[in-house]
């Protein structure tokens, strides 16, 4: 974050900052003949993960742990894959703790159109295979912005146990809800 303060509503006064500065420029800006902006911003509900209880999650991270330890000493081929099981299972067990009551996630969503360019603002880091089934001609995603949700991975890195699907608040299928969400909303 920044000096002054470490919090989300920090984060949010500099992004309207950086949102009234680049809207100045550009209405000052000579360089540019004609152009339109727009800026529309909504909030989208995607499902969220079902966790499990938080004995069972903190039961398969101690599994994760003892794992990761016998890999250790035999310097197992696929450590940092195990390393990774480890610390899912560890975020997992925060989840379980805190994000156990959750059924939906609020994801906020800003779309800035600059002439022919579109900018997708997300909170979470994108898998590209679910920005770039929307990416036709000059439409551009922009990750961890007005709020950070960290990964949204698609249907087949739940299916591959990726580091990000075990470690992510949402579940499977979220990705694709919310990019069926953003083409209606701000793409049609």
């Amino acid at each position: 974050f920044t000096r002054k303060e470490s919090s989300i509503k920090e984060c949010q006064r500099l992004g309207m900052l950086c949102t009234e500065t680049i809207q100045n420029i550009l209405k000052q800006s000579t360089c540019f003949e004609e152009f339109e902006m727009n800026l529309s911003q909504t909030s989208f509900f995607v499902d969220a993960y079902e966790s499990d209880s938080y004995e069972n999650a903190y039961k398969e991270y101690q599994n994760a742990v003892e794992e990761y330890q016998q890999a250790l000493k035999v310097n197992h081929p696929n450590l940092s894959l195990i390393q990774a099981k480890m610390d899912g299972a560890d975020n997992q067990c925060l989840i379980a703790e805190v994000a156990s009551r959750l059924s939906k996630v609020e994801v906020f969503v800003s779309c800035l159109k600059i002439n022919d360019w579109t900018l997708i603002f997300t909170p979470c880091e994108l898998f590209s295979n679910l920005s770039d089934s929307l990416k036709e001609g000059q439409i551009e995603f922009i990750g961890y912005t007005n709020d950070f949700l960290m990964y949204m991975p698609d249907r087949k890195a739940y299916e591959m146990n990726s580091y990000e699907a075990m470690t992510t608040i949402f579940k499977k299928g979220a990705g694709e809800d919310l990019m069926s969400q953003i083409k209606a909303y701000f793409l049609t």
